[in-house]
């Protein structure tokens, strides 16, 4: 799977913990909100998280600094696709935070749904 797309998020003041540094809250929402989109377009369906593996928090993100969110395919199932996501501060080319979140297809009532391979985004 070579799908991928990248995301730019600016490091806000409410998004700073108490060293003055982004919380590792905030760097997990930027990842699942990466695996969401990726999945959603990759898919052309919803989808909704089910799991979250493998986060990692290697460098702090500081005030005024951007994140470089990018979720990649690694895996399409039958109901579920699996994105690797990885967040780059941009300023100082390096690794923030890492992670794989599974992604289930959802229907309307928000149950698993097959996901249509049709349909992949290429």
């Amino acid at each position: 799977m070579s799908y991928s797309e990248t995301y730019i998020k600016e490091i806000t003041k409410e998004m700073l913990n108490y060293y003055d540094f982004l919380h590792g809250g905030e760097g997990y929402k930027i990842m699942d909100a990466t695996a969401g989109y990726v999945s959603k377009h990759y898919i052309d369906g919803e989808t909704v998280t089910v799991a979250c593996n493998d986060i990692v928090y290697k460098n702090s993100a500081y005030l005024g600094e951007h994140i470089v969110s990018t979720g990649r395919v690694e895996r399409v199932g039958n109901t579920s696709i699996t994105i690797g996501v990885e967040n780059i501060i941009q300023e100082r080319n390096i690794l923030s935070s890492k992670g794989t979140f599974v992604m289930v297809s959802v229907d309307e009532n928000f149950r698993p749904k097959p996901i249509d391979k049709k349909k992949l985004k290429r």
